[in-house]
Parts: C-alpha cells; structure tokens; sequence
C-alpha cells in the first residue's frame, strides 16, 4: 500500500497559508530567504518520499513473488514426496 502523504500535506499547507495571509508581516529579503529554502526542503523531501514510496512498491511486490514461489515449492515437494513414495522398492526378507 502506498501513501499519497505528500498532496494532503500540500493541501493543509495551502489551508494554513490561506487562513493565515492576514496575520503575516510584510515580505523582508529575509523572510522570502527564509521561505525559498523552506520551499526547497520540501520540494527535496517531496522527491525522497516518493522514491521511498516506489522503493517500498517494489520489496512487496518482491514479497509477493516469493511468497508466492514459496508455496509452489511446497507443492512441488509434496508431488514429489508423494510419488517418490509409491514407487519405493521393499525387497523382501
């Protein structure tokens, strides 16, 4: 299952920005400075949860496969346990 964290923390963000427009102080080179590197944090978290979230679809995929593989070995098994019995040969005594 993968999370799609990063549009609804978008959307709170764009809430929080919207409600609180009125309350911010004027713009200073400072606090656009401020608010760039903010911006560009998250644009580079934004980008490493999604590898995170396409590394973590490929590990239960991969799960899924030996799972999977897991359980047509223990057929196999079986078949094989199955038939090598009946042709067992008892000499006798």
């Amino acid at each position: 299952m993968i999370f799609n964290l990063t549009e609804d923390i978008k959307m709170i963000a764009f809430r929080l920005l919207q409600e609180n427009e009125n309350d911010l102080p004027p713009e200073t080179p400072d606090s656009r400075a401020i608010s760039k590197e903010f911006t560009l944090r998250q644009a580079k978290m934004n980008r490493e949860l999604q590898e995170l979230n396409r590394l973590l679809e490929k590990k239960e995929t991969l799960a899924t496969q030996m799972t999977l593989n897991d359980d047509q070995m223990k057929s196999l098994r079986e078949q094989h346990e199955v038939t090598n019995s009946s042709n067992v040969f008892y000499p006798e005594i």
